[in-house]
């Protein structure tokens, strides 16, 4: 079968693939809350559907890098995208919470690999200088899935059921499947793969150690559960950090630690990061439980979020391709957070 090699062909395929990864990470797992009505199970159990689902996209994510160069493009690409349909589908036709809970963690990990195989291969299709305005693309594709996966929540799931979330892909992920034979070549050629694959056992218990502290921090707060949790994710980073200095070609290259400019960039990304997740989850918590607002309501000032941030991140592409200084760019946006943290911490509920 003739593989199309066309530049702007394989770059629009896999950057909708990188949306529908992005879409997948949060979208679908957004409606664990009628999951949890559908089924009598608690919240923190529902709450799994979404926590299993992002860390098996963020392990698989960072595994693909590795198992690209084992399994090659294209079969790695193939198995995920048809593993990922079947899980779909049986998270479409669950019937007991264990089976769509399984389904689901079993569909992150398929994402995560065909989110690793398409990311590599977006940025094959760039050269030199270009390669940055690739990975600016990859994050739009990834920021623009997840507005995509909030706004596709709250427009349906309210109507048509949870089950809709899951339905509602399947077409898109077939197109996927069906095209992949004509636009994912055999290996990939023009970006060196890194073979760090010891890392990977730390990193995945780093995620899933993360999790943990997370969902359980308050049911265990001072148990020694929680302690031995914290300590495995010391240990897990320290070993990574070693790793990355010692290793020639290291998953995680902590080296770029010694350039400051680096260091900073990392800090604030992290920062910018968890202050949208936790002032989304303030948000959700202050109209759902203080407010007692309906959840379309809120579904639907998420989605109106949504489309907030989308605009935002076409006007920073369309800046940033106008040669526009990024730095004035990031402090418009820094300025812009502060002022929304003030504002939220002068609310009266």
């Amino acid at each position: 079968m003739r593989t199309i090699t066309g530049q702007y062909s394989v770059r629009i395929f896999f950057f909708v693939c990188l949306v529908v990864g992005g879409y997948n990470f949060l979208g679908q797992s957004l409606s664990f809350g009628y999951v949890q009505g559908y089924f009598g199970v608690t919240a923190q159990d529902a709450t799994w559907l979404l926590r299993g689902f992002q860390s098996g996209t963020i392990i698989t994510s960072i595994a693909g890098i590795v198992f690209i160069k084992w399994l090659g493009n294209r079969n790695l690409f193939f198995s995920s995208v048809l593993m990922l349909i079947i899980a779909t589908a049986f998270s479409f036709r669950a019937t007991e919470f264990n089976i769509l809970l399984i389904s689901r963690i079993a569909a992150g990990l398929c994402n995560g690999f065909m989110i690793a195989v398409s990311t590599q291969m977006f940025l094959s299709t760039y050269e030199g200088k270009q390669k940055m305005l690739g990975a600016l693309y990859t994050t739009a594709a990834n920021i623009g899935g997840l507005c995509l996966g909030i706004l596709v929540t709250g427009l349906f799931t309210d109507d048509f059921g949870w089950q809709f979330n899951y339905l509602i892909s399947l077409p898109v992920l077939l197109f996927i499947f069906f095209f992949s034979f004509f636009l994912v070549p055999a290996k990939k050629t023009n970006e060196e793969i890194e073979d760090d694959w010891i890392s990977l056992i730390p990193f995945s218990i780093l995620i899933v150690s993360l999790f943990f502290l997370v969902l359980f921090r308050q049911q265990y707060q001072g148990g020694q559960k929680i302690l031995i949790c914290s300590i495995i994710v010391v240990l897990s980073v320290c070993f990574l950090l070693i790793r990355g200095f010692l290793h020639k070609k290291p998953l995680f290259d902590t080296r770029l630690l010694q350039y400051p400019g680096f260091v900073i960039a990392l800090i604030i990304s992290y920062l910018a990061g968890a202050f949208f997740i936790f002032n989304i989850s303030l948000l959700a918590k202050l109209m759902g439980g203080i407010l007692q607002m309906p959840m379309h309501d809120v579904l639907h000032f998420f989605n109106f979020l949504c489309l907030v941030i989308f605009t935002s991140l076409i006007i920073t592409l369309i800046l940033l391709a106008r040669k526009f200084n990024p730095f004035w760019l990031m402090i418009a946006g820094l300025l812009a957070v502060s002022f929304m943290g003030f504002s939220l911490s002068r609310l009266n509920p």
